[in-house]
């Protein structure tokens, strides 16, 4: 499923991303999370780079540790991937809220 910008064009990415990241799963855990992703209206790409984002955060956070990727503005998959704008969250509470609400 490839999102586009109602123009057609696909969105802009603030930051370009050129690290990869392997992970081996189960086959019963990758169809789960192709269909999380399908129900949420993204790519599983994106689906899976939001919730470690939102878990990383939320763990680092618990421990006053630095979090590196908040020098790039936090998103929810609703603003960055459908809308092509961002939106930059206080907490990791408020960016919860905010993803419980989207979907």
């Amino acid at each position: 499923m490839k999102i586009t910008h109602k123009s057609g064009h696909k969105p802009k990415v603030a930051h370009r991303r050129t690290e990869r990241f392997e992970l081996r799963i189960t086959k019963a855990e990758r169809t789960a999370f192709e269909e999380a992703a399908t129900l949420s209206g993204i790519e599983l790409s994106a689906w899976v780079r939001e919730r470690l984002r939102l878990a990383s955060r939320k763990e680092l956070e618990k421990l006053s540790k630095p979090i590196p990727f908040l020098e790039e503005p936090a998103t929810t998959p609703d603003d960055d991937i459908r809308t092509g704008r961002t939106k930059t969250f206080s907490s990791v509470d408020e960016m919860l809220k905010s993803l419980k609400k989207a979907f």
